[in-house]
């Protein structure tokens, strides 16, 4: 193909891949030994609920571990196999995660006491009441308090969970690894090995998003989740979880920015998430979640590169998952590990013998993106500022307190709109630009 100055080589060597093409895939060499030790290490502090030093973990000669299976009818004091510090971090290293049955444990998640895993889930049929008008319904009660106030019930066909921490987690493995094997599918399949060149330029067909924005989602979801679980949990079960809730500190549950949630996981256990990283590469999975949830600007450029490297994101998140538990003192479950320990995913190229340029800025998923700034970004002309709804607030708890019953925000903005413009509608168009004057000169100056 020939433009006005350059050519372009379409040609393939012998060596191109031929369809299936497999564009992208894990890279099993690829190892940490660091991070493996540090997630061994975990495990074991969880199991044994015991802390001490890597190096004394690494010297401790042979040890078992003693825990009780709940699954049987009567708890049962089980014990694992003999295990080593250094056997453990083979395990995990080959495993890519916890085989826990082949350890002589229970899952990670069920350790010890955990009320952020803890969940019930009920596929019900339907089994209509014989004495009268109704069926059987099961309640599963969440584990963050007796007075939580939402308790999911199903009376018919269907399913409930009490928590849906595991079932977000095992989907979030499951998208990523739909990616990978529908990644053929991201670029053209048929070659033309008479004429020694392939499809390359396509008029029609439809890309593999569902996968794709699948992945995504449940990226942003299994930490928004996780995070307003730990509001629950402090604010209606502090005892049973350890955790300090202070309202004005906290703040409300809703309207907030997943940058302010995140704070609440120091204010909940005073311990510093230390997690710069992994905030990083959880808000670009963000971006491009928003990006594909409203398609604004409504158009998107996938390279294989762009996908490897949102793929690759996955062990990263992973570990601000891990981060935030450590704070709140909840257990590393065995998909958070199996996560964690994620190979990196690479692009492979369709024809080896190609010279691999450099992306170009113009190029890729950036280039589907707005540039800066949203040219069309602009504020709701019925936002209240954040200082003028504190003020509400005070004003609707003294109104509550003066005439004996509650009134909300909606009531308190109504009655004083409807005084103060009937006190403009009086005043003429001078005086009313005179008096506006003088307010936005006061708000000037307290915003100063």
């Amino acid at each position: 193909m020939k433009d006005q100055t350059k050519t372009y080589n379409f040609n393939l060597s012998a060596n191109a891949h031929a369809a299936p093409y497999p564009c992208l895939v894990e890279d099993l060499r690829a190892t940490d030994i660091h991070t493996t030790r540090e997630l061994t290490k975990i495990l074991i502090e969880q199991y044994t609920n015991q802390t001490q030093p890597l190096k004394k973990w690494r010297k401790v000669p042979h040890f078992r571990i003693p825990w009780t299976d709940t699954t049987s009818k009567v708890p049962v004091t089980r014990q694992s196999a003999l295990l080593r510090f250094d056997w453990l971090v083979e395990h995990i290293t080959k495993h890519r995660g916890v085989n826990h049955s082949l350890l002589g444990l229970g899952p990670p998640e069920l350790c010890r006491w955990n009320w952020m895993d803890a969940h019930l889930t009920y596929w019900g049929h339907y089994a209509p009441c014989n004495q009268e008008p109704g069926s059987l319904s099961v309640a599963l009660p969440l584990a963050l308090g007796a007075s939580f106030p939402v308790v999911p019930a199903i009376d018919r066909e269907g399913f409930a969970t009490s928590s849906l921490q595991i079932h977000l987690q095992h989907g979030l493995l499951k998208a990523r690894n739909r990616v990978i094997l529908e990644s053929p599918s991201f670029v053209p399949q048929v070659i033309d090995r008479e004429r020694g060149e392939h499809a390359q330029i396509m008029m029609s067909g439809t890309p593999p998003l569902a996968a794709l924005i699948e992945f995504v989602s449940l990226c942003v979801s299994v930490v928004d989740i996780t995070l307003m679980q730990a509001y629950y949990a402090g604010f209606y079960a502090p005892v049973e979880t350890g955790l300090s809730f202070h309202k004005e500190v906290m703040g409300p549950a809703t309207g907030r920015r997943v940058a302010d949630k995140l704070k609440w996981v120091r204010a909940l256990s005073g311990k510093e998430l230390g997690a710069s990283v992994e905030i990083d590469a959880f808000n670009q999975l963000k971006s491009i979640r928003n990006h594909l949830s409203h398609f604004d600007p409504p158009c998107l450029a996938v390279s294989i590169d762009d996908v490897a490297g949102w793929l690759s994101k996955t062990s990263i998140l992973a570990w601000l998952l891990i981060k935030i538990r450590l704070c709140l003192g909840v257990p590393v479950s065995g998909p958070l590990i199996q996560m964690a320990m994620l190979p990196p995913v690479v692009a492979v190229p369709r024809d080896p013998a190609h010279q691999r340029h450099p992306p170009s800025d113009g190029a890729g998923y950036v280039s589907s993106t707005w540039k800066g700034d949203h040219p069309h970004r602009g504020r709701d002309p019925l936002r209240i500022p954040e200082s003028l709804v504190d003020e509400l607030k005070l004003l609707c708890t003294r109104t509550s307190g003066a005439l004996g019953r509650d009134y909300t925000i909606n009531e308190i903005v109504e009655v004083v709109l409807t005084e103060r413009i009937s006190q403009f509608k009086s005043l003429n168009a001078a005086e009313f630009a005179h008096q506006l004057e003088d307010v936005v000169r006061d708000m000037n100056k307290s915003d100063k």
